[in-house]
């Protein structure tokens, strides 16, 4: 089977849950054989653009291009491929809701990371804190809603946003983005970019909001520390981020 181009996520699958971070040097041994054979390579992760400065510092490589915000932001190092903003329509019954509610929420432009309150729960991106005024004055691309998984509000407030949904990751918060988003639809528009068949596409993935581009490419691959929820989706199951997972999976398919 050819391959011409692999999608990978970041936050445990290249890179580990750690603090710090780290990648394990086999998976980039496994990057730079795949460039050497010239196989296109793109990250695509739930993170902002702004957000990815941290692991830029730690991985020394340059990717093809970048699926950002689960797909609502995408790019390469020279130009935009796709960009889809929550319907501002929306934005401030949705806004409402959360002040109503108590809800924390970041909300990501292009440029930052900003939150709706100062109380901010374990795990969540510290941004400067907008009043609503501002944040509707913004494209807003992706929401993280602080919502514990099967908190009935989650319901509640998607009554409220019906042009978005859920790409949850995390127990403790989903990444909100547009009905029209995902991780998928940025891969689509990569391959019509670059003229690439879906065909010759494998992508990897640990999280829920990998799902999406697990069961849309040739070859979706779960990591061993994936939930089970991914790796039921998935066409392949992998070792573990820290025993070679991606390198071993590349090995297995006669990529590398």
């Amino acid at each position: 089977m050819k391959i011409s181009a692999v999608f990978f996520d970041i936050d445990g699958t290249i890179q580990t849950f750690e603090n710090p971070p780290r990648i394990p040097e086999s998976t980039m041994i496994a990057l730079r054989k795949m460039k050497e054979k010239g196989i296109k390579l793109f990250i695509a992760t739930g993170r902002p653009k702004c957000a990815l400065e941290d692991f830029q510092k730690i991985c020394d490589f340059e990717f093809d291009g970048w699926v950002t915000m689960n797909g609502q932001y995408v790019y390469t190092k020279d130009q935009l491929i796709r960009s889809l903003t929550i319907p501002s329509v929306q934005l401030e019954p949705a806004l409402n809701y959360l002040e109503s509610h108590s809800i924390f929420s970041n909300f990501a432009t292009q440029e930052r990371i900003v939150s709706n309150s100062s109380n901010y729960p374990e795990f969540a991106y510290k941004g400067e804190v907008w009043e609503k005024k501002q944040i509707l004055d913004h494209n807003i691309y992706q929401m993280m809603v602080y919502l514990e998984e099967g908190n009935p509000e989650e319901e509640g407030f998607f009554d409220i946003l019906t042009s978005c949904k859920s790409a949850r990751w995390h127990p403790s918060f989903m990444d909100v983005i547009p009905k029209d988003g995902g991780k998928n639809k940025g891969i689509d528009a990569i391959l019509e970019h670059f003229g690439i068949p879906l065909a010759e596409t494998i992508a990897f993935g640990d999280g829920g909001n990998d799902i999406a581009m697990l069961e849309h490419v040739a070859i979706g691959i779960a990591m061993g520390n994936a939930r089970d929820n991914v790796k039921e989706k998935a066409d392949y199951v992998t070792s573990n981020i820290e025993d070679n997972g991606i390198y071993n999976a590349c090995k297995y398919f006669g990529i590398i």
